[in-house]
């Protein structure tokens, strides 16, 4: 999964790019962080709601598709799982 997608496109002479550098950190958050890193959602969601409402718009977000975490297990936006 390390060089999957855009992970596996390196500049030459390079060995890693940015988007495994932002893999690496949100790795490193997220066993560092925990807690810090699960707040996020619940903050881009209600940044988002809060955007989509003054556009008459319904907000549709959803979890990283690609990522091997249970998303499902995690509570977010006042204790609701993300479902």
């Amino acid at each position: 999964m390390n060089t999957a997608g855009r992970g596996g496109t390196f500049n030459k002479g390079e060995a890693t790019d940015i988007i495994q550098q932002a893999r690496i950190r949100s790795t490193k958050a997220l066993v560092e962080n925990r807690q810090e890193l699960l707040n996020q959602p619940t903050a881009d969601i209600l940044k988002t709601a809060k955007k989509t409402e003054t556009q008459n718009l319904t907000p549709l977000l959803r979890w990283n598709g690609a990522s091997d975490s249970a998303c499902q297990k995690y509570e977010v936006c006042n204790g609701n799982n993300m479902t």
